[in-house]
């Protein structure tokens, strides 16, 4: 499975709780490690990547420091749009992923296939204690469902 960042709608993604500088459009436009996503007034932060196309997700990858900032808790959310602070305790989230703070750079495998994804919405519901949350980069990696296209499943494509 490869990045698929480059196939995400940007337009169509938001952090809720970002604080400026450093925020999702940013860190998307400039993916270093300088940049990366803060939250704003507390700890929980809310973000959702759209794809230009469906795909199926295998892992998600991120880039966190060491510290009380690091996300502890994060639930994540398949094909749920617009969910804010409201109503997102309200969902049921496809999978919870509790990083540990030893490592700086982690990545959780689904396990499963996520097939057909549009959307793939982030909530940090817990830190290690600070008063903001930080990400410096997070990468997902899966791959387009291209069979989706009428002229692939002629030429015997059978993703």
């Amino acid at each position: 499975m490869e990045d698929i960042t480059d196939i995400l709608e940007k337009s169509k993604c938001y952090c809720m709780n970002e604080q400026s500088p450093y925020t999702l459009h940013n860190m998307l436009e400039q993916p270093n490690e300088n940049i990366g996503i803060k939250s704003q007034v507390d700890h929980e932060l809310i973000i959702q990547f759209s794809f230009r196309q469906k795909v199926t997700l295998s892992s998600i990858e991120y880039f966190v420091d060491n510290n009380e900032e690091t996300p502890r808790l994060i639930k994540l959310y398949l094909n749920k749009t617009n969910l804010d602070f409201s109503s997102i305790e309200g969902e049921h989230p496809n999978a919870t992923h509790r990083v540990n703070n030893i490592e700086n750079k982690q990545k959780f495998n689904f396990g499963i296939e996520w097939k057909n994804t549009d959307t793939l919405t982030l909530f940090v519901a817990k830190n290690y204690g600070g008063e903001i949350s930080l990400f410096k980069n997070i990468k997902i990696y899966g791959k387009p469902v291209e069979c989706l296209n009428v002229n692939n499943i002629k030429k015997g494509c059978c993703c």
